[in-house]
């Protein structure tokens, strides 16, 4: 009975980083040669922990999860017929690598293993998880969100905290890591345009542009609007960008992003710069604003002066998959 109080009161656990170095040879290093299972959704119940019900809600969880992060989980449940106990930590390493959990480029899979016959869990995260959670962190999660629960045989509420946790953190160093590279992107975007470096203004770039009413014609010089046929877009290409840069990338764009807030943009998605004069008798600024749900970057130049009045040019980007800033075109009006 001591014996049996001693197992029913502890959950050993365990987590672990895959590197190509702890990576299991099926012809010499696996001690167990039982056949893998095929994965058959997110959840794998092979021990029949949890109710359809439970296991349709942990489906929807980790669903969700990767729509919004592309970060893959898939959770197992090992029963006695699948591996030994001696054997379990090994077992899920190999289901890791088998299964081919996460996006092959990002290595941003984890597999979470867990046993109620063994009474033991383990988390093997993909290499391109541990650089977003340490070790520490992950063995943190298991004793104070999964086990628990576990140790009351409550296993759905265990993993639904448990999971709820782990995505909660790597979600928000998932944001921390997006938001890094397209403001290291609009960084450089802002210092060439600033610095009028054409050269560098170009990466930002992919010819030829297609505008919607050829609104870069009327920027880049209004007397050539009259000569395009309004119903086609004529491109505008990279020997048309070096013969009118000036035209489209104005002392005044690059005086106001000079002026522009970068720590209020970041902050607040908006921002916009003093009005300052940069000709006499014309002012202008520049409203800088980012619309995360459709990634486009929008840089608003208003001028006003005497002789044209009030105008705008709005510079159109997007930000891709990969957090860079590419232009898109610009609207005048």
């Amino acid at each position: 009975m001591l014996v049996l109080c001693a197992m029913l009161l502890s959950f050993p656990s365990a987590c672990q980083n895959k590197s190509s170095a702890e990576k299991i040879s099926r012809s010499e290093d696996i001690i167990s040669t039982r056949s893998l299972p095929r994965p058959i959704g997110y959840i794998n119940d092979f021990e029949n922990i949890y109710s359809d019900n439970e296991e349709a809600i942990l489906d929807s969880l980790v669903s969700a999860f990767e729509a919004r992060t592309t970060i893959q989980i898939a959770v197992l449940s090992i029963d006695s017929t699948l591996t030994t106990s001696e054997d379990f930590d090994d077992y899920t390493l190999r289901i890791a690598n088998d299964w081919g959990v996460g996006q092959i480029q990002k290595d941003n899979g984890i597999v979470i293993g867990i046993s109620r016959a063994f009474r033991k869990m383990r988390i093997q995260n993909g290499l391109g998880i541990a650089f977003m959670i340490s070790d520490l962190e992950t063995k943190m999660i298991i004793d104070t969100a999964f086990i628990p629960n576990f140790r009351k045989g409550k296993y759905f509420d265990g993993s639904y905290y448990g999971l709820a946790e782990l995505m909660k953190i790597l979600e928000q160093r998932s944001n921390e890591i997006i938001n890094s590279k397209w403001q290291v992107s609009f960084k450089e975007l802002r210092l060439a345009i600033m610095n009028g470096d054409k050269i560098a203004i170009k990466n930002f770039i992919n010819f030829p542009i297609k505008n919607p009413g050829n609104e870069i014609w009327f920027v880049a010089d209004s007397k050539l609007v009259m000569d395009i046929n309004p119903e086609e877009i004529k491109p505008f290409t990279e020997k048309d960008y070096d013969r009118y840069f000036n035209s489209i990338f104005t002392v005044d764009l690059r005086r106001t992003i000079k002026e522009l807030d970068l720590e209020e943009f970041f902050i607040n998605l908006k921002a916009s710069s003093p009005e300052i004069e940069v000709v006499e008798n014309s002012k202008s600024r520049l409203e800088a604003s980012l619309d995360k749900s459709k990634n486009i970057l929008t840089l608003s130049m208003i001028s006003t002066s005497n002789e044209f009045g009030k105008f705008t040019i709005d510079y159109i980007f997007e930000i891709t998959d990969d957090q860079k800033i590419k232009f898109r075109h610009v609207r005048a009006f």
